[in-house]
């Protein structure tokens, strides 16, 4: 129904954020070296 549609862009959004904020940790990690 659409708690479970609401869970899955909820975990989509989760999965998409990490990602960015992995990218700009990696990102950042490496201009301070």
């Amino acid at each position: 129904g659409e708690y479970d549609g609401d869970r899955k862009i909820d975990d989509l959004k989760l999965l998409y954020r990490a990602f960015l904020t992995e990218a700009l940790s990696d990102g950042h990690i490496e201009e301070k070296e």
